[in-house]
């Protein structure tokens, strides 16, 4: 009996994690109450499906391009970056006006190139950034590259 009374401490103690059998029956513990369940945030409605594109399809994205005047865009371009123009070409209108031209502009350390559009736009010169990117390399044809006595940097082609 002795015995008995020396453990019941350790066994009253055990019976708050467990249930421990006792002697009588079982002791245990009163459940935790069940944590409140958690608030699902709602679903957003689901955009519409658009359909897929056949092959061959034309498809339109709108053009969000960055646009400033020529002088400051060409300045960050020549200045900043060390680009310097390498292509040039015009888009026309059914009567011939020029309507943009477009260029390309390189940095022959890096390799670093600029796509931009210069237009008149409410009778100032603007540029637009079309794209940029790394790696630029200009590919010639044959006949040309033959006619080039050194091809002055390696992104020639």
């Amino acid at each position: 009996m002795r015995h008995w009374y020396s453990i019941l401490p350790m066994i009253l103690i055990m019976s708050c994690t467990a249930d421990i059998p006792f002697v009588t029956g079982t002791i245990t513990q009163a459940a935790p109450a069940a944590p409140a369940p958690k608030a699902e945030p709602p679903i957003p409605p689901t955009p519409p499906v658009q359909p897929l594109r056949a092959y061959g399809q034309l498809v339109t994205f709108p053009n969000q391009m960055a646009c400033n005047d020529s002088a400051l865009v060409l300045n960050a371009l020549e200045q900043t970056h060390e680009e310097e123009p390498v292509t040039i070409g015009h888009a026309e209108d059914a009567n011939g006006m020029v309507q943009s031209v477009y260029q390309n502009y390189v940095n022959r350390k890096t390799r670093a190139f600029t796509i931009v559009m210069h237009m008149i736009y409410q009778d100032k010169k603007l540029t637009c950034l079309i794209g940029s990117g790394k790696n630029f390399y200009l590919i010639l044809p044959e006949d040309i590259r033959k006619r080039l006595k050194e091809p002055t940097s390696q992104w020639i082609r």
